[in-house]
């Protein structure tokens, strides 16, 4: 907050880079796992009601960065690559599992967050309203948030550094490659880059971070919550949970707020921890045929998804102002979610 803010792709790297190989990220992560432990302690009512204003302003600030960064010179440019696909890349298993593992992370699925939250969320939430919703305004702010990095990287590679997009692309687009590894410092390194271009960018810089710190800790506490509730379904008291849940997220979590390669390690295994968790969870569904009556009712893999839809979601869920599922959403999470090698084991 007392420094200038970085105008270069070269300045802003280095002072991640310098961040990360530091002893700030430990330090960091430990006042994260005290605030986030004072906070359920005490009571969450208290971040829940910052959050209505924190996250407003966050997508406020994302806005007025992307509208900022679009009208960059050579933003163009940076669309341009960004809305041309690769066809041949759609053929990669590879991208499909990590486009589905990304909304994983964004959106919680898989991580069963959902099962625990839903004993304090009221009926008139809706689960199929907040399935819904969440998926699309979160691949939402993705994509104004893709457009505006891109925006931002062209221009400053362009503008600033002298590149032509005609004969150096492939050299802009390692660029965006060298954000620290896997590529893990993104949003640290081309934001302030962005904010260093705009008047008073300094202080919508501090916002911007500040709101993002908030996400994180909702975030967090959802995650710690799940654990600690889990481990009370054991019988262990929340007075001892608690601090056990804390004092084990902090030392697991220690080695990837010292190593980077330890976190990207981490973050890939976990992952596909949550492709499987998330599968676990569409097995359930598809077990639930074999319940009561219904089973008679409809044949074959099906059956399990439709009684889901129609006994469980529509009937009880509808009844509350909820919205309803129809067949195309049996027809879709049955064949076209599910491997086909997975189909072959529940059946």
């Amino acid at each position: 907050m007392a420094h200038e803010l970085p105008t270069s792709h070269e300045d802003s790297r280095d002072i991640f880079i310098d961040m990360t190989e530091s002893g700030y990220p430990a330090l960091i992560h430990f006042g994260c796992v005290v605030i986030v432990a004072f906070i359920i302690s005490r009571s969450v009512k208290t971040l829940e009601k910052a959050n209505l204003i924190v996250v407003p302003t966050f997508l406020v600030i994302v806005l007025v960065s992307f509208i900022y960064a679009v009208t960059l010179s050579y933003a163009d440019e940076g669309l341009t690559y960004l809305f041309s696909p690769q066809w041949s890349q759609f053929g990669e298993p590879r991208l499909w599992v990590d486009a589905i593992i990304q909304n994983a992370f964004d959106t919680g699925a898989g991580w069963g967050l959902f099962l625990v939250y839903s004993i304090y969320m009221p009926q008139k939430n809706g689960a199929i309203k907040m399935a819904m919703g969440i998926p699309i305004v979160n691949n939402v702010v993705s994509l104004i948030s893709s457009v505006t990095t891109m925006s931002t990287v062209f221009h400053i590679q362009i503008e600033k550094q002298g590149f032509d997009p005609r004969t150096n692309l492939s050299a802009i687009v390692e660029i965006l490659k060298d954000n620290g590894e896997a590529n893990t410092g993104l949003t640290f390194v081309w934001m302030p880059a962005l904010y260093g271009q705009m008047d008073g960018g300094r202080a919508l810089a501090i916002v911007f971070f500040f709101c993002l710190v908030f996400a994180g800790l909702s975030s967090m506490i959802a995650m710690m919550e799940l654990a600690i509730r889990s481990v009370e379904d054991f019988g262990l008291p929340r007075k001892f949970s608690l601090p056990a849940v804390a004092a084990f997220v902090f030392f697991g979590g220690l080695a990837s707020s010292l190593n980077t390669t330890v976190l990207v390690n981490q973050d890939f295994v976990w992952s596909f921890g949550l492709l499987i968790s998330g599968g676990a969870l569409l097995f359930m569904v598809f077990k639930s045929r074999e319940m009561g009556h219904y089973r008679n009712r409809c044949v074959g893999l099906m059956a399990g998804a439709e009684r889901f839809r129609t006994s469980i979601i529509n009937r009880i869920g509808f009844n509350s102002g909820d919205w309803k599922l129809y067949l195309p959403w049996s027809i879709f999470v049955t064949y076209a979610i599910l491997p086909n090698d997975f189909t072959r084991f529940v059946r």
